[in-house]
């Protein structure tokens, strides 16, 4: 290196530095040796060259705290060093003592201070302020054409893996592709973007991106870094910087602030858009399931008299909005099969016949009046005998499953609507895509969405929401998803038919959504995480039960799903309940339905019916049609309009139930319920005094909103809103016998005072939905023999996503089959079965190719002894 030559430059480099303040004698011996590095390129350069940065800089790799606790912090003798202010102080202190300017980035360890910040951004805001650094990342030019870049590790807290991931956000790869496409090697050479603004787009709020130069060749040395730190800003002025600085719209950089996201996640959602809705019903008697209560200021005017309560008058030509539609559960055909299907066509057609004959050709003509609904799940999921070529294909979701559906739902001389159900898209051998698959649904069915909206009468809307996921599915491709297009769609739908309008939407779906409280199976659909729209998607599985209460257009609600019959009270549920039975769900407007099934063999309880629904002016009635009893049809609810917005409702018959319907209806829990146990602020509670057995009943709410229940023998997640059960989360042979205790784990965290203004709070804003993160706490399952911590998932959720999608598990069998017929071939087996017994796998989270969740394999791990480390070289 010399002073003549305008690319000469020292830099030492130092690596994962591990600081412990009670070991710092390597440290001073290290630094001794790096000075003097340094003082020997200062003597040889001369001060004119090394003036201003130039010539001689120094970087360190990150991972500058021990990750231990270093007996730094009285007050908490188990933090860890690593990541803490005290930890980037120090580091910054001896860094800043070699005499030279000096770059930083981060590794997995420098945001690990979980005890002193809650989130990775406010601990990336300490390890900047420490080192006084305003951007993660790092371009520092040392010589002529000669760039020192750094890139750093932003995420600790929130990876979805191992937190020792070195993890470079999105924002930071962008800049740095940039950066080196502006540094070309055969180009002209300009400077690094000025430090006076940030390099690249931080993630909440926003600050403008600097303006990247578009020429130079150039030297680039290369190091690692952390993420985007969230800084105030008005939005307004953010568009206009970026605008001003780089020439173009602002669109790819902008992402939502803090501040907003802040608001709505704690906003009050009073009224119709509330959670519990303490409407009064207290008339409500004799026959009166439900009045339909506006907010907290429920209407008490009941009726007394069942028969008369509710009454909405017979379909007619001369009311413009008569209507009947029939209804058509899963049906699940099978080709080999079609006696059931014939009968139930007969039923339905005496209906649909009746309807016509009652409303006449001049208004039933162009699909007014009258129409069907079929809900999906249109062809068996088994092997049908309906494809020689290929003897093990499923018959559901096949093109010829889907005209087969066609051919039947055609039959009947009205218009037919159609959605798909989680089986709809099972022809994985025909179709390697849900988008090929459902575009053979769409084209058997003459459909140009999946969704439909079909007025059949004066401001009555029919509305089908689509299952458009099954080989893409994160979990259980049962699971029955709608797209967020067709969300959004619904959403604005629904906005633009006000009730106040007199708009009346019937809305039907394959699954129910949360928040409906109909009846659902616990050890099928509720275990494998499938009984609600969207089920895993917390968001989304919430969005539907939202728009219900927020829009009061909304009426009815059909699904179908749990091959279960309607002879059950609780396979038709009302806005509100009667107060003997517990407080108010709010349930908006909307009435909902399950409906059975056709065919016998598909039918879980034995039921073989559908539904009928009729509306006038005044209200509708939703019926039964009975299958096995000649298709005799009952009502089973009338629902009245008081006005726009409120309805009575009836339920017109006694809860026909059979001896095993226990096995089909799951507890759900009702705030201040006999199943309630340990107030909110107990810092020990213990849940279950007595040892866990197939009786026990007992639910409590964490206070991270989370809600947990004992029932039936295992532990149970409900949703935090609408109480309904989400999922498994301890299954039986792991509960049973044990205990439950619930204690604090954690350090008081951050407290939010609503009352003051500004941004203050927005600290606390860390990703979850809950207002009440005032502490930590451990959910412990224990008996003489131990404890096991129930551990929440990454996304704080605690029930256990144990099925995963169908496809994965289908390619996992073929492999064990193939493993099968190699053992057959090659080992000393006698038989396929001796050497089905000698097979096994391995997998990464998962236990088994089973798509039933049957245990949650919560046996806790032991910690492991420590090794003795091996280093081999070569």
């Amino acid at each position: 290196v010399s002073p003549s030559d305008p690319y000469s430059f020292v830099v030492p480099v130092l690596g994962d530095l591990h600081i412990d303040p009670r070991k710092m004698e390597d440290y001073s011996t290290g630094r001794e040796h790096i000075l003097s590095i340094i003082d020997d390129a200062k003597s040889t350069l001369g001060d004119d060259y090394v003036k201003d940065g130039n010539g001689i800089a120094m970087v360190s790799l990150g991972d500058l705290g021990e990750s231990k606790n270093c007996d730094h912090n009285e007050d908490n003798p188990f933090e860890l060093f690593a990541g803490t202010s005290q930890c980037h102080d120090t580091a910054a202190e001896f860094l800043g003592s070699f005499g030279v300017p000096y770059e930083v980035i981060g590794g997995n360890h420098d945001l690990e201070g979980i005890d002193e910040f809650d989130t990775d951004a406010k601990n990336l805001r300490r390890f900047l302020r420490s080192h006084n650094k305003e951007t993660p990342q790092f371009c520092r030019q040392v010589a002529e054409k000669t760039l020192l870049v750094g890139l750093c590790s932003t995420i600790f807290r929130e990876a979805k893996y191992t937190s020792h991931e070195v993890i470079i956000d999105d924002d930071q790869i962008r800049w740095f592709e940039e950066l080196v496409k502006s540094k070309p090697a055969d180009d002209e050479f300009t400077p690094c973007p000025s430090k006076t603004l940030p390099l690249f787009l931080i993630r909440c709020p926003i600050l403008p991106q600097a303006p990247l130069v578009n020429s130079s060749s150039s030297i680039i040395f290369i190091a690692t870094l952390h993420p985007p730190i969230a800084m105030v800003a008005a939005h307004a002025c953010v568009l206009s910087a970026l605008f001003a600085l780089t020439g173009r719209p602002a669109r790819a950089f902008v992402q939502p602030q803090p501040a907003a996201l802040f608001a709505s996640r704690f906003a009050s959602k009073e009224g119709a858009n509330g959670d519990a809705t303490n409407g009064a019903a207290n008339g409500a008697a004799n026959g009166v399931k439900a009045d339909a209560s506006d907010g907290a200021n429920g209407d008490a005017n009941g009726s007394t008299d069942g028969a008369s309560a509710a009454t909405v008058g017979t379909v007619s030509p001369s009311d413009p909005y008569s209507f009947v539609v029939p209804v058509l559960g899963d049906l699940h055909i099978d080709p080999r099969k079609m006696e059931d299907y014939s009968t139930g066509r007969e039923h339905i057609m005496s209906i649909i016949d009746g309807a016509k004959s009652t409303l006449g050709d001049d208004y039933v003509k162009d699909g007014n009046g009258v129409a069907m609904v079929s809900l999906g799940d249109l062809g068996e999921s088994k092997n049908c005998d309906h494809n020689e070529d290929n003897p093990f294909e499923l018959f559901a979701g096949t093109s010829q499953c889907h005209d087969t559906a066609a051919e039947f739902l055609g039959s009947f001389g009205v218009p037919y609507e159609v959605i798909g159900g989680n089986h709809d898209l099972e022809g994985i051998d025909e179709f390697d895509t849900d988008a090929k698959n459902l575009r053979r649904f769409l084209r058997s069915h003459n459909k140009e969405t999946p969704q439909f909206c079909r007025q059949v009468a004066e401001k009555t809307l029919l509305v089908g929401l689509c299952s458009t996921i099954f080989r893409e599915a994160k979990y259980t491709s049962h699971e029955v998803i709608i797209d967020d297009d067709q969300i959004r769609w619904f959403e604005e739908l629904v906005k633009s038919k006000p009730a106040d309008e007199g708009w009346r939407v019937f809305v039907f779906s394959h699954a129910p959504p949360n928040g409906s409280g109909i009846r659902i199976i616990q050890e099928n659909h509720v275990v494998n995480g499938c009984c609600w729209l969207n089920h895993s998607d917390e968001k989304n599985c919430r969005k539907f039960i939202e728009i219900v209460r927020e829009h009061r257009c909304i009426k009815g609600w059909f699904s179908g799903h749990f091959h279960l019959g309607q002879d059950y009270q609780d396979s038709i549920t009302f806005p509100t309940i009667p107060p003997e039975e517990g407080p108010y769900p709010n349930r908006g407007s909307c009435v909902f339905a399950q409906t059975s099934v056709m065919r016998a063999g598909t039918s879980r309880d034995g039921r073989q019916q559908s539904r009928l629904l009729r509306g006038t002016k005044d209200g509708f009635e939703i019926c039964t049609v009975d299958h096995k009893n000649d298709g005799k049809v009952r009502v089973d609810a009338t629902i009245s309009y008081r006005d726009d917005t409120h309805e009575v409702g009836v339920y017109a018959h006694e809860d026909e139930a059979y001896e095993h319907d226990n096995y089909f209806k799951v507890y759900q829990p009702q705030f201040d319920d006999h199943g309630y146990v340990c107030a909110d602020d107990e810092e020990l509670c213990m849940l279950t005094p007595d040892a866990v057995d197939e009786r026990t009943v007992a639910w409590w709410k964490l206070s991270c909103g989370r809600v947990l229940g004992v029932v039936n023998g295992m532990m149970l997640e409900f949703d935090k809103s609408t109480l309904a059960p989400l999922g498994l989360v301890m299954s039986p042979d792991c509960l049973l016998g044990k205990r439950v205790a619930i204690v604090d784990s954690g350090l008081e965290e951050c407290m939010i005072n609503f009352e003051e203004d500004g941004m203050d709070g927005a600290d606390c804003a860390d990703g979850s939905e809950t207002t009440d993160q005032s502490r930590e706490q451990a959910v412990l399952v224990f008996d003489d023999d131990g404890v096991t911590v129930v551990q929440p998932n990454a996304d704080g959720s605690y029930w256990r996503k144990i099925v995963r999608n169908k496809i994965a598990r289908m390619k996992e069998r073929r492999r064990e089959k193939a493993a099968i017929d190699f053992a057959t071939s090659f080992l000393p087996v006698r038989s396929e079965d001796e050497a089905k017994n000698k097979i096994s796998s391995t997998w990464g989270p998962y236990k088994s190719t089973s798509g039933v969740a049957k245990s949650t394999d919560t046996e806790a791990t032991a910690p492991k002894k420590k090794k003795e480390l091996k280093v081999y070289t070569s």
